[in-house]
This record gives C-alpha cells, sequence and structure tokens, in this order.
C-alpha cells in the first residue's frame, strides 16, 4: 500500500512540475531569429545611422524588422540582411526618421550596401 501511495504521490508531482514547462507560452521562433539578429547587427546600424547624419540617434531595436535576408552564394555563409528601424533626434521636438538599410558580411567584417532614410511626421507617432 505505500508503494502505491508513493508511486501515486511521485506521478503527481511530476504532472505537477512539467505542466506548466509544458503549456508555457513562449515566443515564436521567427521573433526570436529576428531578434537576434537585429542584435548582432545593432552595432554596424548604429554606426551607419551616425554616419548619416553626423550625430548619434536614438533607434527603436525592439520594434526593428528584418525585412528580408538571401545568402549571396548557394551554401556559403554570407548573407546581405535588409532592415527597417525608426530613429529620433534628442532634441525637444524631435524628429522621427525610418531607415532602411541594408548589410552584408563578407570576410572583412560587415559592411553598408544601401541606406535609405525616410521622414515621418511627428503626428503619426501618436
Amino acid at each position: 500500500m505505500k508503494k502505491v501511495a508513493a508511486i501515486i504521490v511521485s506521478i503527481i508531482m511530476v504532472f505537477y512540475i512539467l505542466t506548466p514547462v509544458a503549456f508555457a507560452k513562449g515566443e515564436s521562433n521567427d521573433k526570436l531569429y529576428n531578434d537576434f539578429i537585429l542584435a548582432l547587427l545593432a552595432p554596424n546600424v548604429m554606426e551607419t545611422i551616425t554616419e548619416y547624419y553626423g550625430e548619434p540617434r536614438q533607434l527603436d531595436l525592439s520594434n526593428a524588422k528584418v525585412l528580408d535576408i538571401k545568402r549571396t552564394k548557394e551554401e556559403s555563409f554570407y548573407f546581405i540582411v535588409t532592415i527597417r528601424v525608426r530613429t529620433c533626434d534628442r532634441g525637444r521636438n524631435p524628429k522621427y526618421g525610418v531607415e532602411t538599410i541594408t548589410l552584408t558580411n563578407t570576410n572583412k567584417g560587415i559592411r553598408t550596401v544601401d541606406f535609405v532614410h525616410e521622414d515621418e511626421p511627428a503626428s503619426d507617432m501618436l
């Protein structure tokens, strides 16, 4: 009888411990991949934006998006990545912009291939 009770208690404990793990809501893999790529490219993105404006700007990486990613050659580890990020200056009445940046990795590191700036009216931020 003690063995049966011990087995039942053990089973209940296993289900009690595993249930939150099994049903936990996790982030999608797409979101994780997107955030991982952005985290790796963030220094290059900030450098490119600083070069364009001539001064550092604030950027919103949490809402940035990887628009496109392509392999440059089949079965290589060189890629071309296009991302879009919103920026603003640090002024009292900040000017907002949307930057579309295309980066590539080569054997010499990561470099910017293309940079497109679009002004964003402040009223769109509400």
